[in-house]
């Protein structure tokens, strides 16, 4: 089950306690389909790969997270390593999902 994030201090908790992990937070909302269907991929590639922490947040319920991060369509993925956005992706593509798993995994070691 992927945790949940609403708010900047939650965030930056996070992002503390994340040491060499990357951190990885899924812009989501109930209503959205592709959200949902990307959800199970998710979830493999969080038990999959252990260097990361992969959360998610409710643009409806995390405003103050979605105006931080300019969040505009949903799943949008930030990724951040050592405090730093490294890479996001809009969409729910699983192939490109994966990818960006992958490198990123190559790049924590």
């Amino acid at each position: 089950m992927v945790a949940s994030l609403t708010s900047k201090p939650e965030l930056q908790q996070v992002l503390a306690s994340a040491g060499e992990r990357v951190v990885c937070v899924k812009f989501t909302a109930k209503w959205c389909g592709p959200c949902k269907k990307i959800q199970p991929v998710l979830q493999e590639l969080e038990h999959k790969y252990s260097q990361f922490m992969v959360y998610e947040s409710d643009v409806d319920v995390s405003t103050e997270l979605v105006s931080h991060f300019k969040i505009v369509s949903m799943p949008t993925f930030v990724f951040m390593w050592r405090n730093k956005v490294v890479y996001t992706l809009k969409g729910a593509d699983p192939k490109l999902l994966a990818v960006v798993f992958e490198v990123m995994a190559g790049m924590t070691k």
